[in-house]
């Protein structure tokens, strides 16, 4: 549930920029560019990069890998024991490693890690459709939420890849990684709520 923060650290990293952040033109990796300067995200659109707190969003990406990680090996003893949840809980884990290497390497410093790191973050797209089909019978409302979590994601995916937004890819890449956080949540405050995910709903 922790993972929750990655959205106020956005907000405190973005607020010290000499130039106003942008939540839809900016990518969410532009916060932790060490450097000042120019740029091109989109054809035609140079973006001036500043950000003074680099180092508390990087620090920030690195501990969200780490709770990611540590949230995967939680939910594993109160989700069913499955294909589908140890495919989840993989491509969970995998995420986690993403947002680690996200933060580890800069896209200014190291781009091809970086690129790297937001590769394997992409599994966090899949994760939540696994886990509601596993929960389909036992936790339809929840299975409900996870397939909404999903279904945005990969729309937010396919936009970004596809750029069909233009140079909104701020607002694209959002689409398609926030719903993983906010999945997160959500689950993590189930397992709180309860004392199984897999059992019937009253």
């Amino acid at each position: 549930m922790a993972t929750a923060l990655y959205f106020p650290l956005q907000a405190i990293v973005a607020a010290a920029w000499p130039r106003p952040y942008s939540f839809t033109l900016n990518t969410i990796s532009d916060l932790g560019i060490t450097t000042c300067g120019v740029v091109q995200h989109a054809p035609g659109r140079d973006l001036v990069i500043c950000s003074p707190r680099h180092l508390l969003m990087n620090v920030g990406f690195v501990a969200f890998g780490v709770m990611t990680i540590a949230g995967a090996v939680l939910m594993r003893r109160a989700l069913p024991r499955t294909r589908l949840t140890t495919t989840a809980l993989t491509g969970v884990v995998v995420t986690g490693v993403g947002g680690i290497l996200v933060g580890l390497a800069p896209a200014d410093v190291a781009p091809e890690l970086h690129r790297l790191g937001a590769l394997l973050r992409v599994p966090g797209v899949v994760a939540p459709l696994l886990v509601g089909l596993a929960l389909r019978s036992q936790r339809p409302r929840l299975a409900a939420f996870c397939f909404a979590a999903a279904t945005v994601g990969a729309a937010g995916t396919a936009m970004f890849a596809l750029q069909l937004l233009g140079d909104r890819v701020g607002a694209a890449e959002r689409l398609a990684l926030d719903p993983f956080p906010i999945w997160s949540f959500v689950l993590g405050a189930a397992m709180l709520t309860g004392t199984s995910i897999d059992e019937t709903e009253r």
